[in-house]
């Protein structure tokens, strides 16, 4: 009988150590964590992704990274635009490396030897009511075309049109999501008129990607 009290006063105070422990350690997290300045208040951002340069994470209304997500921004932004979201693992890279004949890539220092950044670091762009799937990775100057839907472990390496499902290693835009009746319509109801795309903004875009739509 006394083994036994003995025993769950031993596991009551372990449990409570635990506890305490566990949120001492919260604590610590909520203090360390970075702070996003360029982000929108409604943004969301799962606490365990990294992110390099917290200035140049641009995040606009009802927008999301998901959790495991990595953005390596050191010299160029990684901009969201409102309402696009991203799944997990989700990985942008900004910038390359800069490649000199008779040097090795590691003792390259854009940044000491006043290298021209522009040439290496560019933009990622994500524009309006994207859906990025799980796995995806953005390099380097990229720019995703509102509304399109971006398929799990997806690799982009160039730009692409709105309205489009995009697929592959590289990525390449597989087909238009909607008709054109429904894409206009949309652009109708959700875009000022100075934004929208008109059916011939949107004909000449798909054409230059051999895309068709009804």
């Amino acid at each position: 009988m006394l083994l036994k009290r003995f025993s769950r006063n031993i596991i009551y105070k372990t449990l409570m150590i635990m506890n305490i422990i566990h949120r001492f350690f919260r604590k610590i997290k909520q203090l360390i964590k970075p702070t996003y300045p360029n982000i929108h208040k409604t943004a969301s951002i799962a606490p365990d992704i990294m992110v390099y340069n917290p200035n140049y994470l641009i995040m606009e209304e009802k927008t999301r990274i998901s959790s495991k997500s990595i953005v390596m921004n050191v010299y160029a932004k990684f901009i969201m635009k409102r309402y696009s979201g991203a799944a997990v693992n989700l990985t942008v890279i900004t910038g390359n490396h800069p490649q000199i004949p008779g040097r090795f890539y590691r003792t390259i220092s854009k940044k000491k030897e006043h290298l021209d950044i522009s040439l290496y670091d560019k933009d990622v762009i994500v524009n309006e009511d994207v859906w990025i799937g799980c796995n995806v990775t953005l390099l380097s100057g990229v720019n995703i075309g509102r509304s399109s839907i971006i398929a799990a472990g997806a690799v982009v390496t160039k730009s692409m049109p709105p309205y489009c499902v995009i697929a592959g290693v590289p990525a390449k835009p597989i087909k238009v999501k909607w008709t054109m009746d429904e894409i206009l319509l949309h652009e109708q109801s959700l875009f000022p008129e100075n934004e929208r795309y008109t059916r011939e903004d949107l004909l000449q875009l798909f054409s230059q990607y051999n895309l068709k739509v009804d």
